[in-house]
This record gives structure tokens, sequence and C-alpha cells, in this order.
């Protein structure tokens, strides 16, 4: 049995190059339900490599990542491959912006702008994952 994709555990992906806002959002997680299964990356290739070795319910991720790519194509990309997978955008873009941005997108995500309030990031944890 590959554990690797089991289900025993809801898990969330974090993926932002800034490291305070990865560790700030593990937190908020693991705050909020101290059972999920939190982890991070800082770019998409990391990302897309962790999405493809574990099963994920959600994927928070910054609009702006390393090496030019965004939060977005990593979104698209993960949501036709992982179509039961959650999504949320987190940027410091106003929102009028970002809906801007992905109004063609196929699967729109969440978007919660930055910075991240946590009482805000919980609620929609519970909406999303249920529980706490």
């Amino acid at each position: 049995m590959d554990l690797s994709r089991s289900k025993d555990k809801r898990r969330v992906l974090v993926v932002d190059d800034d490291t305070m806002t990865r560790a700030q959002l593990k937190k908020t997680i693991k705050d909020f339900d101290m059972d999920i299964v939190c982890m991070t990356a800082s770019s998409l290739d990391e990302a897309l490599t962790l999405l493809r070795a574990y099963d994920f319910d959600l994927l928070i991720a910054d609009y702006y990542l390393l090496d030019n790519h965004t939060g977005l194509e990593l979104w698209e990309e993960a949501s036709v491959e992982f179509p039961e997978l959650e999504g949320i955008i987190i940027s410091s873009i106003g929102r009028k912006d970002f809906y801007a941005l992905t109004q063609n997108a196929e699967v729109q995500p969440l978007y919660c702008q930055k910075p991240i309030d946590n009482k805000k990031m919980k609620g929609i944890l519970r909406f999303l994952l249920g529980g706490s």
C-alpha cells in the first residue's frame, strides 16, 4: 500500500517563496486542526513534485512565485491533474485585480488578500475542510 496516497489525514500544501508567510500559514493551519498534515514548498516545481507524491485536499499558493511563475499557473495545472483539490491563491494584489487576472481560468480558486488575517483563514479552512 502506498502510504503517501492514503487518506487517513487531511493534507494542505502551502506554496510561497517567503519563509515567514509559509511559517505563518502553517501555524494558522495547525492552530485550526493539529491533525492536518501541512507541507510547504517555495516554488512551482517543488509544489508539483509534492502534489504528485501525496494526496492533498487543499493547495494554498501565493500569486507570485519564484522564477517568474505564478500560483495561478500552479493552480491551473494542479486543478486539471487533481480535480478534487481545493485551491486558495493569496496575494497582496487587490481583489478586483486578482479576479481580472483569473476571469478566464477554467476552475476559479478562492482568493485571500495579504497580509493574511488568521481568523479569516480559519473560516476559509472550516468552509473547505470542515471541522474545528
